[in-house]
């Protein structure tokens, strides 16, 4: 029997607009003008009373709904054969079906049985979807004497989305070994599954953000295949997804799917969870107006709002973790703007395998320790303070030295000259080094306070500029040390000269010697604090980190840099030099001056040794955590 449902629309908003007795009267006379029309609007009028809700809807919308509700079916008995099937019990029931367990008779088999009387081509879209993530149709058959559709699918013992995450509400119990107990006690037995086994093992190790973005990653698999084959679901909800036993996710659902570029004449889906461009065109059509086309885009909104909402059921508070904050920026462009969005469900799918990815690498950091902690709280001052601190050791290398071997062989006057100036010298020189440096670190900084606000171009400049601040440094300490090996002798020449040549020499030797130790120090610090505690940490939302990362890596070469050897080699070195040349004179200043910087240079020989094993080592695991191998380039 066809319906003019425009004619049901009309009678439809007339009876709505009446209560009680009037209401009655109303339909008896309708019902001796048009029985077929009079029944239709009874039915609408019954589904209409038994949803609250709808009474707050603008009344073409409460119809609409209220025609969904009354094309489901009646309950089918236990036991009641339909076509080539036993019914068994119902699953549940959806907008416009209900869905049986059942036993198909000709093959001797368990199946799902999806029974509607909506028209659409939910079947034969499904038809050419074989994957993993999507629940399998078997056939489609019709029943027309009950004017029913008969769907046989592929039985799924386990528990609808929705169900779990209100069984696992609870952060502290949504780890994947939670979630798997949860399955464990609301699914039937199902047969074994040895491939599927490796799920569960992965599954059971993971903790909150992780499972989120685990079973986000199969679900963009299984709509990327869907997409890739042309049909869009249009109706991915937390109710349509199955989690096996196993945990694995499948979509389930097509009723209202549509082919790509072919218009099927059902419009449908799920408020909460669609997209802008999605709502629009269902307005299009009720309005009668040309209804625009839907891309991809629309299943990945819906993706990010079931994202969203698994992440506030299970993982947590943003607490700061990088597969947290990956996650968030995940969720994030799903549900952007369509201009902004993911354009497919396969990128969606790298996104979230980054996610893993970013944090199985912070897995494989060395720890931070104390020290790291706090550089990483105060990310400005622990680089200004690990910078200055080689700097003062150089400078009282430079100091003792001077005073053992330069300022005791000068005149009164040219000693004072020199008193004035070092003060001079540092008073400029400090300043303008620090605000060099500042400049430099000030972009790192300002990210790390915000915890990864950029997007993915401004991370991979400020990854690149990371990986340059050992060297900057090194520009700074050698523009800050090593114009004083000429300015001081030829200055004090001039102004109270002449001196003596070995006097340009000693200063040569000293000013150097205190910048090898300064550049090699600062070179050390800033690499741990750079490599270690920025770099890893500017990776939010990238899809492929450790392929990138030995990308970016690989330019940098071996991670044992020549500073490493210096910072024990170069005190060691500049103590026997000290040694071997010896004070002019053996009074008891010099002397005293002499064994001050001997135990300084060799104990900052020994501890420049120590500090550079344990940095090559940490920066080792560092490179092994983000790329895979023992360092760029090089097989692990």
């Amino acid at each position: 029997m066809n319906t003019d449902w425009k004619a049901v629309s009309a009678r439809f908003h007339e009876a709505a607009a009446l209560e009680g007795e009037a209401r009655r009267h109303y339909l008896g006379r309708l019902a001796a003008e048009d029985p077929a029309t009079a029944s239709e609007i009874e039915r609408l009028l019954r589904a209409l009373d038994e949803q609250d809700e709808f009474l707050s809807r603008p009344p073409l919308t409460a119809l609409e709904h209220a025609v969904a509700e009354s094309q489901i079916p009646d309950p089918i008995p236990d036991g009641e054969v339909i076509g080539d099937f036993r019914v068994l019990g119902e699953l549940g029931r959806g907008s416009s079906a209900r869905v049986f367990r059942a036993r198909q008779i000709s093959l001797d088999r368990d199946v799902a049985l999806k029974v509607s009387r909506l028209r659409g081509d939910e079947a034969r879209n499904m038809a050419n979807l074989e994957h993993e993530g999507i629940v399998s149709v078997f056939s489609e058959s019709g029943h027309p004497e009950k004017g029913l559709r008969l769907i046989c699918m592929q039985l799924v013992p386990g528990v609808s989305l929705d169900r779990l995450m209100a069984s696992t509400s609870n952060p502290a119990r949504a780890a994947g070994s939670g979630i798997l107990a949860a399955l464990d006690r609301g699914s039937a037995t199902a047969a074994l599954d040895p491939a599927a086994l490796q799920d569960r093992q992965v599954l059971s190790g993971l903790d909150g953000p992780r499972v989120v973005a685990w079973l986000g990653h199969k679900l963009a698999l299984a709509l990327a295949h869907a997409h890739d084959r042309g049909v869009l679901h249009l109706d991915v909800k937390p109710a349509n997804i199955l989690v096996s036993p196993y945990g694995r996710p499948l979509l389930t659902d097509f009723n209202v799917s549509q082919r790509l570029g072919v218009d099927s004449g059902i419009l449908g889906g799920t408020e909460r969870y669609m997209a802008p461009e999605q709502k629009q065109a269902l307005l299009a059509a009720r309005e009668g107006r040309a209804v625009p086309p839907l891309t991809p885009g629309a299943d990945v909104h819906s993706l990010g709002v079931v994202l969203r909402e698994m992440s506030d059921a299970w993982a947590g508070p943003n607490d700061g973790t990088a597969a947290r904050e990956s996650l968030e920026t995940v969720i994030g462009r799903c549900t952007a703007p369509a201009e902004t969005r993911f354009a497919s469900a396969a990128e969606v799918a790298e996104a979230l395998q980054g996610c893993l990815d970013l944090a199985s690498i912070w897995d494989g950091l060395p720890p931070l320790g104390r020290v790291g902690s706090w550089s990483l709280r105060s990310p400005l001052a622990a680089i200004i303070v690990f910078s200055l601190i080689p700097q003062l050791l150089g400078s009282a290398v430079n100091i003792t030295y001077n005073s053992m071997r330069i300022v005791s062989g000068l005149s009164a006057s040219q000693q004072t000259w020199f008193v004035r100036l070092c003060l001079l010298y540092n008073l400029v020189v400090y300043p303008i080094c620090i605000a060099l440096l500042v400049r430099a670190v000030g972009p790192v900084v300002s990210f790390l306070r915000k915890r990864g606000t950029g997007g993915l171009d401004s991370q991979r400049a400020l990854r690149a500029h990371v990986l340059t601040l050992p060297l900057w440094v090194v520009l700074v300490v050698t523009l800050g040390w090593m114009p004083g090996s000429l300015l001081f002798p030829t200055a004090m020449d001039w102004l109270e000269g002449p001196l003596r040549p070995h006097v340009y020499a000693h200063f040569f030797v000293s000013f150097t010697l205190s910048w090898l130790i300064a550049m090699a120090y600062s070179f050390l610090h800033v690499e741990y604090l750079a490599f270690r505690i920025a770099y890893p940490r500017l990776w939010i939302g990238e899809a492929r980190p450790r392929e990138r990362a030995r990308l970016e890596l690989s330019r940098l070469g071996s991670s044992k840099h020549p500073f490493h050897f210096m910072a024990g080699f170069v005190p060691l070195v500049g103590a026997a030099l000290v040694v071997y040349v010896g004070p002019d004179r053996l009074d008891p200043v010099s002397y005293a001056s002499y064994r001050i910087l001997v135990i300084l240079l060799i104990g900052s020989g020994m501890a420049g040794l120590a500090f550079a094993i344990r940095a090559t080592h940490a920066l080792s695991e560092t490179f092994l955590a983000l790329t895979g191998t023992s360092e760029p380039g090089r097989p692990r």
